[in-house]
């Protein structure tokens, strides 16, 4: 988790009671790094000893950086200022802020969001970029179990062979949903859009 950004605030320009940071909070809404166990918090039934809060930036950059082949790239919110003629006076170039995980790794990861979309949980969504293979997971965090209110959630990148786009969509409460049946078309449309299609 620490080496994908989370427990920190991220590292991009805003200012500092704009950003949070992405981790387990316990109960009374405080961020821990210990006293919890792992597993129960990784699949989401942490309890009171601590939950999975993360922002959907974060997401976006665990996404990325499997796009990436493992190296997480410094968020930014400007690619580039353009003057009133609509000519370009700035350009920010792309900057790395570390190594997450291995290529191996990566690759082993991609390899794995791609089958979630040829035959998992997000196969309905297979369809969505015009043929454009892309990677993605869902999921679906119970919030409210007997009522079946959940947070859904969609990170993908395309195209797969040459990353381009990376996304995360969520809605926060939903009666009935799903991370690939509500969150996943978002996340589709979005990366159809940025890819010009």
């Amino acid at each position: 988790m620490e080496r994908f950004g989370f427990l920190k605030d991220p590292e991009v320009q805003l200012p500092d009671d704009q950003k949070a940071p992405s981790g387990v909070f316990n109960n009374k809404g405080n961020l821990v790094e210990s006293g919890f166990d792992i597993a129960r918090v990784a699949i989401g039934q942490g309890g009171e000893e601590g939950q999975l809060l993360a922002t959907p930036m974060q997401m976006a950059e665990v996404a990325a950086t499997v796009a990436n082949r493992g190296t997480l790239m410094r968020p930014t919110l400007v690619q580039e200022v353009r003057d009133p003629d609509g000519r370009v006076a700035e350009e920010f170039d792309p900057e790395e802020q570390s190594e997450v995980i291995s290529e191996e790794s990566a690759a082993q990861l991609a390899e794995m969001m791609t089958s979630v979309v040829d035959e998992g949980t997000a196969a309905a969504l297979a369809g969505d970029l015009g043929g454009t293979p892309f990677a993605g997971k869902t999921g679906t965090a119970e919030k409210d179990i007997e009522a079946g209110v959940n947070q859904v959630w969609f990170i993908g990148f395309a195209p797969v062979e040459d990353p381009q786009v990376a996304v995360a969509a969520t809605v926060e409460t939903c009666t009935g949903c799903f991370g690939g049946d509500t969150a996943g078309p978002i996340g589709t449309a979005v990366m159809q859009d940025l890819l010009g299609g």
